[in-house]
């Protein structure tokens, strides 16, 4: 997702709540996912949530304004844990997905950049609220593990992420 909004839509996505133009957002998120999805017939595609960072946002139109200082891109506030901060972002995001979902069964989503065992479970929740069940069967949800806590303490992430019917985790390293 962050290729697509740094490449194609090239503006902030608060830029779309700030003008009522959400709809927009969604739609032109769906439809390079679409291209995608269509490209790889029944092979998986899965969409790594919008991931903020500072330093790779702030170059889209009007990043500036939405994005708080952040002296260390690479682990400040991003990921879910920002997602579920800045509520009305993810929950645009997530609306794409519930669309693209319906439409291409090869379609997964992955939540990135877990540092609290409890964002599994809050990001679960609000794409349920919003029609995307990772326990159905025939989606794929995926977490991916970026940080020392992940590993510290697996179980502590593990549990809630099955839970709510995450059925991968993926391993990647920021720290």
């Amino acid at each position: 997702a962050e290729f697509i909004l740094t490449n194609f839509i090239k503006i902030h996505p608060e830029w779309f709540i700030k003008h009522g133009t959400e709809d927009n957002f969604i739609s032109m998120l769906v439809n390079a996912f679409a291209i995608i999805c269509a490209a790889f017939g029944r092979r998986s595609v899965l969409a790594r949530m919008l991931d903020p960072r500072v330093d790779e946002f702030k170059g889209l139109e009007l990043g500036s304004e939405y994005l708080p200082y952040n002296p260390n891109p690479a682990i400040g506030s991003h990921g879910a844990g920002m997602a579920i901060i800045n509520r009305e972002v993810f929950e645009m995001e997530m609306r794409a997905y519930v669309e693209l979902a319906k439409r291409y069964p090869n379609f997964g989503f992955m939540s990135a950049f877990h540092r609290f065992p409890y964002e599994a479970e809050e990001i679960a929740y609000i794409a349920a609220k919003l029609g995307l069940d990772f326990k159905n069967p025939n989606f794929t949800a995926a977490m991916m593990w970026e940080t020392a806590a992940n590993g510290i303490d697996p179980d502590a992430f593990l549990k809630p992420a099955a839970r709510v019917g995450y059925t991968y985790i993926s391993i990647g390293g920021n720290d």
